[in-house]
């Protein structure tokens, strides 16, 4: 594995979470509730804080963390499925199918979800845990209720701790 050095200051895109989703864990116990493969965080790992307004149209909502990248195994047909997709069917349904009124709720739902990704303070700050080393992510995580999103594009992210081997943010 190579170790990484993150400065203070980073552009990053890709995996956020609360910090109420973070605070108090091991590093095991970290990846076992965001997603990471075993050991991805025992060389130390970093939390940084988003710093940078987030717009819809800058992120995917992966739900929970349960669905490994927002995928989900429907028994129904015997295929994965995205989240989103199935969040989209289930309002056409609510919705009459009406493609207007479902695509006016489906931009309700992304805008709710822009502004959590735009909390700067408590417990519903957006943070992202780095790994010191490269490691293996996106194993389903047994843990249902770590929210998830995905940020398609580079944002300011703040280092807000450099947790080292066997440490845990607190």
């Amino acid at each position: 594995m190579k170790s990484r050095v993150l400065g203070v200051n980073e552009q990053l895109r890709g995996y956020v979470t609360t910090i109420a989703s973070i605070r108090g864990k091991s590093a095991a116990e970290l990846e076992e509730s965001l997603g990471f493969g075993s050991g991805a965080l025992a060389s130390g790992f970093y939390v940084f804080a988003l710093a940078d307004l987030v717009a819809v149209a800058d992120f995917e909502w992966k739900d929970r963390t349960t669905y490994s990248d927002g995928w989900h195994f429907d028994l129904s047909f015997g295929e994965y499925v995205q989240r989103s997709d199935e969040f989209r069917a289930d309002l056409g349904k609510r919705n009459s199918y009406s493609e207007t009124k479902t695509d006016a709720k489906i931009l309700e739902f992304m805008q709710l979800q822009a502004r959590r990704l735009n909390v700067r303070i408590g417990a519903g700050r957006i943070v992202k845990v780095v790994p010191k080393a490269d490691a293996l992510l996106f194993p389903d995580s047994p843990h249902r209720n770590v929210p998830q999103w995905k940020l398609r594009v580079d944002k300011a992210f703040v280092r807000l701790a450099d947790v080292g081997p066997g440490g845990r943010f607190d």
